[in-house]
């Protein structure tokens, strides 16, 4: 269980990293628009 969460954390890291500025403003939009 820790190898997995760890090799997970480690790839949602990298994916995060990539996608941090369109996700986070994707989000944030969306959360305003929504709201």
């Amino acid at each position: 269980f820790k190898v997995w969460r760890k090799r997970h954390a480690g790839r949602k890291t990298k994916h995060l990293k990539l996608r941090a500025p369109a996700i986070m403003r994707s989000h944030c939009k969306t959360q305003y628009k929504n709201r």
